[in-house]
């Protein structure tokens, strides 16, 4: 099955039901960003896809050349980072019972990575 048969469906529907105009009346509403910005915006704007694919398509490369196990470790950075950037600078709440599950996850994963390099040893010797 084709997967993007439905998207194009969907797509089309919305051209059929789009309005022509609704660019020019956008533009005289003074929403059109666009329509109302300096040429160094409008590029900045044309550029921002780019510049964040960038990221994206070295992602990929990268990926492959680490083992799994380390990739699914180094996915728990991101968001442990998030959470203290969160906690320290924006002052969220933080209970018992989220000390208690963060602290269960990275117990979890440290218990995961000793086993892991156990393991990795003993096969060396």
């Amino acid at each position: 099955m084709n997967f993007t048969m439905p998207l194009y469906q969907t797509a089309a529907g919305f051209a059929r039901h789009t309005d022509p105009d609704a660019r020019k009346r956008e533009a005289s509403r003074g929403t059109d960003a666009f329509a109302n910005a300096s040429l160094s915006t409008e590029a900045l704007l044309m550029l921002a896809g780019l510049i964040a694919a960038i990221p994206l398509l070295l992602f990929a490369p990268g990926a492959r050349r680490i083992p799994p196990s380390m990739f699914g470790l180094i996915q728990y950075a991101a968001p442990t980072l998030q959470f203290l950037i969160g906690v320290v600078i924006h002052r969220e709440p933080f209970g018992q019972v989220q000390l208690i599950g963060f602290g269960a996850i990275w117990i979890a994963l440290a218990v995961y990575a000793l086993e892991r390099l156990w393991r990795a040893k003993v096969r060396r010797a």
